[in-house]
């Protein structure tokens, strides 16, 4: 009887003293390398940086897509995503998307299945 009250003691500091059942702080386990490069592509792209700068760091995401508004995903895992919205520049082939598109407005990071073509 006395071990389990000791067990249950030593678990009772262990769940107080840290805050909860973690290891350690997410920045000193480093589990999610891939988030943590999704995250500073993302800070990579403002209002201004244009698509041929934002397709070095993300993939256009299957599915249909627009010249004003663009699905990407990251390249190291493909169900992190971010939509942005592009001030499309007309190359004299119709709508077709442009190197020179530059970017309006960029969401969140968010997670979601990679669409199939």
């Amino acid at each position: 009887m006395k071990y389990i009250v000791a067990i249950a003691a030593a678990l009772s500091l262990g769940w107080s003293a840290s805050g909860g059942w973690s290891h350690g702080a997410p920045q000193e386990r480093h589990e999610c390398p891939a988030v943590l490069h999704a995250l500073e592509a993302r800070s990579k792209l403002k209002v201004g940086t244009t698509r041929r700068e934002v397709e070095k760091l993300f993939d256009r995401d299957g599915g249909l897509q627009f010249p004003e508004s663009t699905r990407y995903v990251f390249r190291e895992c493909r169900e992190i995503k971010v939509d942005i919205e592009f001030k499309h520049v007309p190359s004299g082939t119709g709508p077709l998307l442009s190197d020179e598109d530059t970017v309006t407005k960029v969401s969140t990071l968010y997670l979601q299945y990679p669409a199939k073509d």
